[in-house]
């Protein structure tokens, strides 16, 4: 009987012509098992997985059928599976197609089965490949697109949409630092000289108005540096607080232009202290 199906099995191989040769391949290998030291086995699957994408989904179908008819493969109507075990033991091309694609088949399968793990995790991002994984499977796919599924070429795209979208976030994410980098060199250079000029006012301003003016300018200075700062700091900034940050800058810089723009008389007895701005 082990010899009977593997005779029926390269007959019904032999039938068909060169270019669809290889459709039996695929649908035999994914039926199988691999085995981790141990002997292949049988392995059911879904009949989606075995069809390939594009035009030739039509063609296996019927492939099954026929496998079916023959007593090859059992299939139902969702899925399928080899009908006796002695056939992946005892068909000699097949064991050959195993030792061949023996590399190629581990990746195939691990992508087979990350793929549905995708799918399952209604295609959350944290499943799939990334690093080395993706890089090899970039070079596998080139080589093997015949034998690839929807679900599975689905996935290697998504996969590197989701490199080139990670690494658009790193670029973002760079700019934004050195956007909070400048700012804050710029926020410390405005309070040097906004603290060096007030020190200047208390020490020779003319008349108290304006020194109390330039007072509540530095006041207002210091708060919008301080809700900017507090802001910079922030890992969630956005399009939306960076042109409010750029919004508080031109405030700052109009502010402090006021200040440094008051014109400084001889010193006034008796006035003392200076009120400072503080950028940390």
């Amino acid at each position: 009987m082990r010899r009977a199906i593997a005779q029926t099995a390269e007959r019904v191989y032999q039938r068909l012509d060169e270019k669809k040769q290889r459709l039996p391949r695929n649908i035999f290998l994914r039926l199988t098992e691999l085995g981790e030291g141990t002997e292949e086995t049988r392995r059911r699957t879904t009949l989606t997985e075995l069809l390939p994408a594009g035009n030739q989904q039509e063609t296996v179908y019927q492939l099954l059928k026929e496998l079916a008819d023959e007593r090859l493969i059992v299939i139902s109507e969702t899925e399928a599976e080899v009908a006796h075990e002695a056939l992946i033991r005892e068909w000699p091309r097949l064991r050959d197609w195993l030792e061949e694609e023996y590399t190629s088949l581990h990746i195939h399968r691990k992508l087979t089965e990350a793929a549905h793990t995708w799918l399952l995790h209604d295609k959350d991002t944290g499943s799939l490949y990334r690093g080395i994984r993706l890089e090899q499977i970039q070079v596998w796919s080139v080589k093997n697109k015949e034998i690839l599924n929807n679900l599975e070429i689905a996935f290697i795209e998504a996969s590197l949409e989701n490199l080139m979208l990670e690494e658009q976030a790193k670029q973002e994410a760079k700019k934004r630092e050195l956007k909070q980098a400048e700012t804050i060199e710029e926020l410390k250079m405005v309070k040097g000289m906004v603290g060096s000029r007030t020190a200047l006012a208390w020490m020779g301003m003319a008349g108290n108005a304006w020194r109390h003016s330039i007072i509540g300018d530095a006041a207002n200075i210091r708060n919008i540096a301080s809700l900017m700062l507090i802001q910079l700091k922030s890992d969630n900034m956005n399009p939306t607080i960076i042109d409010k940050l750029e919004e508080n800058m031109l405030d700052v810089k109009r502010i402090a232009a006021r200040i440094i723009d008051f014109p400084i008389t001889p010193p006034l007895s008796q006035e003392e202290g200076v009120e400072s701005i503080q950028i940390n």
